[in-house]
């Protein structure tokens, strides 16, 4: 209970795993609300416009994922990379909207010294509030960028288009040894569509990211992101909501009482366009 913060319980968090290419992502927690004020703050200067989509009706699948044996790149390269992004635009903890430059400057300082554990943008305790975030053990770096317009499911009716520059960000990060996953709330027989779209956006052009969908209607967001968590650690999430970073701002009775949580706006958490909008 969050001390009369919360309009209902939030879902007690299942285990996960995140196996190879072809593999199950299993757990269970919801992920469905919206944050219209902020996800239009941060949409509108970069997007345009959003897509339709239709929810998926047929029975869950496996999840495709990439290869899950991630091996980051040597100290020397993340940390050459670092500043090469980092020295354009740092991140801040401010309610300004963020840049896929701003992820990317984060995520490359967390893995540019070896010495320094990384932190997880996942919440340790989401119902205390308190900011707590889960601890990263020794497992590959990834960041997860969420591909639905705010309260809806990724069109994939239209031929879509990349956010500009994001192709490049993403090969640098790449490049240092971090992964990159995605993230739908469409079911897993639309995989291969989505493949198509992100490769047509020019952002996955090999069809290598972790791609991260539902089974089940049943299954959420909640579920896959936590999954993801037990098998990397998970640096950034980028969304245009913020129940795109846990499910809690579904539940809460006023979104400003978690004021704490404000503290991973920049440093885990980041407000971002779409990564892919209609042409």
């Amino acid at each position: 209970m969050l001390q009369g913060c919360l309009a209902a319980a939030v879902p007690v968090v299942a285990g996960g795993m995140l196996a190879s290419r072809d593999a199950i992502i299993e757990g269970g927690e919801g992920d469905a609300g919206t944050d219209a004020a902020s996800a239009s703050t941060a949409a509108a200067p970069e997007t345009g416009d959003t897509a339709q989509s239709a929810r998926a009706t047929e029975p869950g699948m496996p999840v495709e994922v990439a290869p899950a044996s991630v091996t980051p790149a040597a100290p020397a390269a993340a940390a050459s990379k670092a500043p090469e992004i980092a020295a354009s635009r740092p991140a801040s903890g401010g309610t300004a909207p963020s840049s896929f430059s701003d992820l990317a400057s984060y995520a490359l300082t967390q893995v540019a010294d070896p010495a320094k554990p990384a932190t997880s943008a996942l919440l340790a305790n989401p119902g205390a509030l308190d900011g707590r975030r889960k601890a990263c053990s020794d497992t590959p770096p990834v960041v997860l960028i969420d591909l639905d317009p705010a309260g809806r499911m990724l069109a994939l009716d239209q031929t879509m288009r990349g956010k500009a520059g994001l192709a490049r960000t993403l090969a640098d990060l790449r490049r240092s040894g971090i992964s990159i996953a995605w993230i739908s709330q469409r079911l897993t027989v639309d995989t291969d569509q989505i493949r198509v779209k992100l490769a047509e956006a020019g952002l996955d052009l090999l069809g290598e990211d972790i791609l991260l969908l539902m089974p089940s209607l049943q299954d959420t967001k909640q579920q896959r992101r936590r999954s993801l968590g037990e098998e990397f650690c998970l640096l950034a999430i980028a969304g245009d909501t913020r129940s795109d970073f846990d499910e809690l701002f579904d539940y809460l009775k006023n979104p400003d009482a978690a004021i704490r949580l404000n503290t991973l706006r920049g440093a885990g958490w980041f407000l971002t366009p779409l990564p892919i909008t209609r042409e």
